[in-house]
């Protein structure tokens, strides 16, 4: 396996046929015939409700949360791990970690490793803030000297230096995060294991941990992350694997195995309506919300190939009996947000163009956003039914389309502080008014 400069790596992660399976217990109602009893004969109100619904029988069913998962990290390799919820990613770090035993193959790692798992993992609650660095530190083999020497680093990354000396079991979520990043990337280990933990963190202390991976890589350290968050393996990765059901469904470059576990997620998800939560003075009025992106079949030259294609959204409702003679002053909002749930705009749909048509008290409403300036990545709809201000109703996050990467696209290995926004020139070397009278404005 080849290094970023070509080069061929010494195997930091070496993984054979690794398996870990759990023994499920269920337990089985059984329905039994009431006993007779003796005339004037009184049971106790439990026994009576015992009695009259059975007995229950205990049987086991084996799950393999990993099954025959194989392959190799190079050292200075920074791996993506990504999947559905459920789907073996955590075992799988768990094992690494040397946290739990694989029930069949191994999980070889050469090197030492530092694990960011879970809030709370590798430090002791009693312990303050300085002491837990020094006892992780020690735990990896380094000497008071060399954590001497990087103790101001990690307190400052952390941002933690007015409660350095305090209990850690005292610290909120995030500062214990903060802090347990700090430790575990600081004290540089040859392997760096993260899962979706960072979550916690706020958007800056994010972006920061990301910086901080992407420096271990250049450095020569392997980072295994695991994230739900494709800008941030696109941005951080050169390979990701995708797990599903406990095994590998893709091993490649980031943008592909983005590709495999959105198709994966469509396949096994039924679009529905029914269980989001809703706002508004009538819910359920909005009854099916779909979109879509289209790429385009054959983009011109003179377009960047991040803005071929469309994308389409269809909505349809019901509207409440109250509303039905007032079409004339209903809007819908519809939001578009990035996976991180910042908006990117809001289209006013019977505000800008005609107003919403009924047949039979029902509504239906379509367009299409023609080359969406978006990088690629995926983006969530907010939908809400409004008349004259009143929210009738209203969804979050109840559909989504992916722009994909396109080859050759500079945005192959965007990183996400670049913003959601593929932006364009028109001219080059020009003055605003040179630009003015090029367009026929002047």
């Amino acid at each position: 396996m080849n290094s970023r400069n070509g080069a061929r790596k010494e195997v930091a992660v070496h993984v054979d046929s690794l398996g870990k399976s759990y023994r499920i217990d269920h337990l089985d109602h059984v329905s039994d015939p009431a006993p007779s009893r003796s005339p004037g004969l009184s049971l106790p109100g439990w026994l009576q409700r015992r009695i009259g619904h059975g007995r229950e029988t205990l049987s086991h069913e084996t799950f393999w949360a990993l099954r025959d998962v194989s392959f190799e990290v190079p050292s200075g390799q920074v791996l993506g791990i990504i999947g559905r919820n459920g789907a073996g990613k955590s075992t799988f770090l768990k094992i690494l970690s040397r946290i739990i035993e694989p029930t069949t193959g191994v999980a070889e790692i050469r090197g030492r490793v530092g694990s960011l798992l879970e809030v709370g993992t590798g430090f002791h609650p009693e312990l303050t803030g300085r002491e837990n660095i020094y006892l992780n530190g020690t735990l990896l083999g380094m000497r008071r000297r060399q954590i001497d020497g990087i103790l101001d680093d990690i307190v400052a990354f952390a941002e933690v230096e007015r409660f350095i000396d305090t209990p850690v079991k005292r610290y909120s979520s995030g500062m214990y995060v903060r802090l347990a990043f700090a430790v575990a990337a600081h004290l540089e280990p040859d392997i760096l294991i993260i899962d979706e933990v960072l979550s916690v963190g706020d958007a800056m202390f994010q972006q920061r941990c990301l910086g901080r991976m992407q420096r271990l890589g250049d450095k020569g350290r392997t980072v295994i992350f695991v994230s739900h968050s494709m800008e941030a393996i696109h941005a951080l990765c050169e390979r990701a694997i995708v797990l599903d059901a406990g095994r590998i469904a893709f091993d490649g470059k980031p943008a592909e195995a983005a590709d495999a576990y959105y198709q994966l997620c469509a396949s096994q998800q039924s679009v529905t309506l029914d269980y989001l939560e809703r706002g508004g003075s009538h819910p359920m009025a909005i009854q099916k919300v779909e979109c879509a992106f289209e790429p385009a079949s054959q983009p011109s030259l003179s377009e960047c190939a991040e803005e071929g294609g469309s994308v389409s959204i269809q909505i349809q409702g019901v509207l409440p009996h109250s509303f039905q003679e007032k079409t004339a002053h209903l809007t819908l909002a519809i939001g578009i947000n990035q996976e991180n749930g910042q908006r990117i705009g809001t289209y006013l749909a019977g505000e800008a163009d005609e107003a919403l048509a009924l047949s039979q008290d029902s509504f239906r409403y379509g367009f299409l956003v023609q080359r969406p300036p978006l990088i690629p990545g995926r983006y969530f709809l907010d939908v809400s039914l409004i008349h004259r201000g009143e929210t009738i109703d209203s969804l979050q996050r109840c559909a989504s389309f992916r722009i994909p990467v396109q080859p050759g696209s500079s945005y192959q290995n965007a990183d996400p502080r670049w913003g959601a926004l593929s932006l364009t020139c028109v001219g080059y070397n020009l003055s605003c008014t040179q630009q003015l009278e090029h367009d026929g404005h002047l």
